[in-house]
C-alpha cells in the first residue's frame, strides 16, 4: 500500500490526535514521494475543501470538533483522487 492510501486510510480510522498525527505523517511521506499526484495541492484548494466539509459538520455541545470529525474532513479536503483535473 502506497503512504497516500495509507494516509487516508489511516485519516479515515482516526479517533485519537496520535492516530491524527500519524495520518498526516504518512500523507507528508506521499506527498514527498509521489509529488506529481500533489502537484495541484494548492493553499486555496486545502482551504477551500477544509472550510466545506466543515460547513457540512457539527460540532459537539463544547463547539469542539472531535478528532474523528476533523481526520474525516482533512481526509475529504486532501484527497488528490477527489479534486477535479
Amino acid at each position: 500500500m502506497d503512504a497516500l492510501a495509507l494516509g487516508l486510510q489511516r485519516l479515515d480510522a482516526a479517533q485519537t490526535n496520535n492516530e491524527l498525527v500519524e495520518a498526516l505523517w504518512d500523507l507528508r511521506d506521499s506527498a514527498n514521494d509521489q509529488s506529481a499526484v500533489w502537484s495541484a495541492l494548492t493553499a486555496e484548494v486545502v482551504l477551500q475543501g477544509l472550510a466545506y466539509e466543515l460547513e457540512q459538520t457539527s460540532a459537539d455541545d463544547d463547539g469542539e470538533i472531535p478528532v474523528r470529525v476533523l481526520a474525516q474532513v482533512l481526509g475529504k479536503a486532501l484527497d488528490p483522487r477527489l479534486r477535479e483535473p
